[in-house]
């Protein structure tokens, strides 16, 4: 299936973190096959590589294997940690060429060729959403460009949130968008909420902290939206789910949506009934009423 006289010779030169997208992507392809559900082992990943690329790692099947799991799960170097022996240049192409094959389609050689790993996750999220799934979409990434403004108050710390959708190019039919939140807090004794007012720009008085959020969102075939954000400073992982009704918030244009804040689990202390919990600490999940600016 493969021609052994195409393969670019440069990818015996991957970097660290290219090299780290080819172990998971070869981890992924032996912890699942996608017709049975059922795992390979690593010999059955030796003779696949081989049935599409023409290259036999290694000497033999058993040592062949052996490569690859060292090469993905890394062998133990005498108490110094994990080591990871990189294969010989023809092997790692022809791994490259195996994981990205039509067939295969665990990574891309553009996701291999340029650093961006929210944007080709995102990208990746969405394709699995849609495999098998009849549904269409109501709504694309478009749909939702814009600002959108929230603001509430705790105690004496009045906190505004601004955030920003942008849609990724040629992520528009998936539904995947970009998103910066900027989270402003504010001296409650010196500060009023603003958001209703006629500019929305949000409170003014004295700032306690600023914080800004990278990531993206994916609108899933069933027109939720699920947004993954990052916090630059510290690193904390948190995310938002839309409780609209998507498809009726598009048709009535709407300018609200409802999204439910999530970083931290919840202490379950007692279980009501088959469906309702009731949990230690009812902050941790909020639902917040965001408006698109005008």
């Amino acid at each position: 299936m493969g021609n052994p006289q195409s393969r670019e010779p440069q990818f015996g030169l991957l970097s660290g973190w290219q090299l780290g997208r080819v172990r998971e992507a070869l981890r992924a392809y032996r912890l699942f096959d996608q017709g049975t559900g059922s795992q390979h082992t690593w010999c059955d990943v030796r003779e696949a590589i081989a049935e599409f690329t023409g290259v036999e790692i290694g000497r033999n099947l058993k040592i062949g294997g052996e490569r690859l799991r060292q090469f993905v799960e890394g062998v133990n170097n005498k108490g110094k940690g994990l080591h990871f022996p990189v294969p010989q240049p023809e092997s790692l192409a022809a791994i490259v060429e195996f994981i990205s094959h039509a067939e295969i389609n665990l990574l891309s050689l553009d996701e291999l060729e340029e650093y961006r790993p929210g944007y080709q996750a995102a990208l990746r999220y969405a394709e699995y959403l849609r495999e098998n799934c009849a549904e269409g979409f109501s709504i694309s990434a478009s749909d939702l460009c814009g600002i959108l403004r929230t603001e509430y108050k705790e105690r004496d710390v009045i906190t505004a949130l601004k955030m920003t959708i942008q849609r990724i190019d040629g992520g528009d039919a998936l539904g995947v968008v970009h998103i910066v939140e900027e989270c402003t807090r504010y001296s409650a004794d010196k500060a009023q909420l603003r958001l209703t007012s006629s500019d929305g720009h949000g409170p003014t008085g004295d700032v306690l902290s600023q914080s800004v959020s990278g990531g993206w969102g994916v609108i899933t075939p069933e027109d939720t939206l699920v947004v993954f954000l990052k916090k630059k400073s510290s690193g904390i992982n948190y995310c938002y789910y839309s409780m609209n009704d998507m498809g009726v918030w598009l048709k009535n244009k709407g300018r609200l949506i409802y999204l439910m804040r999530h970083a931290y689990g919840i202490e379950v202390i007692e279980v009501l009934g088959s469906h309702f919990l009731a949990v230690k600490n009812q902050a941790v999940q909020q639902v917040l009423e965001f408006r698109f600016a005008s």
